[in-house]
């Protein structure tokens, strides 16, 4: 006679932290591991921004904190979305769609004030700490089309 193995610790771990199961780990990571190309990308940008601030004689300290400022927002934002995200999917579709809206008004809210702080205490550039926000489309349209170019070469080669 073959006794089941007993779950019952993983149960009730999933019951009382549903976003610590080891299903939405491995979604959490999966998702980390597709959007991943999008946190170097936006390093990157931040990066030829800081660059251009040295070209044109304009880098500073106060640029450099700022630009790190813009740029740890944006991707902590962005990875706190994927998550809230992934954790909406585990509801009914309007429990989800309200859980989804909820995280985007409270990350727009932190988001605002923490820019509003750090702007209102002169220790910060306002362009370069709003620039790296606005990076992130970009890199997420670059990370689109690498994802769609390496599709393309992998039907190329499975039909050739």
């Amino acid at each position: 006679m073959t006794e089941k193995p007993d779950n019952t610790q993983e149960n009730l771990t999933e019951e009382i932290f549903p976003e610590l199961s080891p299903k939405t780990i491995r979604t959490f990571r999966t998702t980390l591991r597709e959007m991943w190309p999008i946190f170097p990308a936006e390093l990157l940008l931040s990066g030829i921004m800081l660059g251009v601030y040295a070209a044109v004689g304009r880098w500073s300290l106060k640029i450099l904190y700022s630009a790190g400022l813009g740029t740890c927002l944006v991707l902590l934002n962005f990875a706190v979305m994927i998550f809230s995200l992934i954790r909406a999917e585990r509801y009914d579709p309007v429990k989800g769609q309200l859980a989804a809206r909820g995280s985007l008004v409270l990350r727009m809210i932190v988001l605002v004030l923490v820019l509003v702080f750090a702007l209102k205490t002169g220790k910060f550039d306002p362009l370069s700490t709003l620039l790296p926000l606005c990076f992130m489309r970009i890199a997420l349209f670059a990370g689109t089309l690498c994802k769609k170019k390496n599709k393309n070469q992998e039907v190329k080669q499975h039909d050739g």
